[in-house]
């Protein structure tokens, strides 16, 4: 199987290949009927892991991504108030919005609310996270105290934690729901599921 960043890689070429399609006249709606676009491209700041961010935002315009989940190597979490404006100001400049932070590993409570903290400072109303199994309850009463939603990213085989979206499923199927799953379709796949055809079997919201 190749690697996320050989698919990566393939997916960047099919998007700067693939600039012009033709569509038949039939299945192009009027603007004046055109609704707003309610799927939104987005970028996971750790494929920028090995790139500074001003050469992760130079890739993100080549590729006409305008979305991007914010990670700790671009934007510390002891960042000041001032470092924060900043860097969204820079982002700004190259028409990109910073809309989440993480995946924020959190092995205790304190570290959970660290991250709701970050999130806060940040001014971004989603965390993607990795807690502990019994530290849920926790980021349940963090959620609603911070109105932040929660995303919990599975990391496939070898992952004790959430090797995969039906696990995440079971554990936060009766928490608030602004608790879901950050669906990481290679992890998926890794796993041995099919994640286009079991995808149904979770509920919708929970991504």
């Amino acid at each position: 199987m190749n690697t996320r960043r050989d698919f990566v890689k393939k997916g960047v070429a099919g998007l700067m290949a693939g600039t012009v399609v033709s569509v038949p006249e039939r299945f192009v709606a009027p603007v004046k009927e055109k609704k707003e676009d309610l799927f939104k491209l987005a970028m996971a700041g750790f494929s920028f892991v090995h790139f500074n961010l001003d050469q992760s935002l130079a890739m993100m315009k080549k590729t006409d991504v305008h979305y991007l989940c914010i990670k700790d190597f671009h934007l510390p979490y002891a960042s000041t108030a001032g470092q924060i404006t900043a860097f969204h100001e820079k982002l700004k400049q190259s028409d990109v919005t910073g809309y989440a932070v993480g995946p924020i590993y959190a092995k205790s409570t304190q570290e959970i609310d660290n991250a709701f903290d970050y999130a806060k400072r940040v001014g971004v109303k989603l965390i993607v996270g990795i807690p502990n199994h019994e530290d849920l309850p926790y980021v349940d009463k963090k959620v609603k105290e911070y109105d932040r939603r929660y995303a919990i990213h599975i990391h496939g085989p070898g992952d004790k934690l959430y090797p995969n979206a039906v696990t995440v499923y079971n554990l936060v199927k009766d928490l608030d729901p602004r608790i879901g799953i950050c669906f990481d379709m290679g992890h998926d796949a890794r796993y041995g599921n099919d994640p286009i055809a079991g995808s149904g079997k979770i509920p919708e919201e929970n991504f």
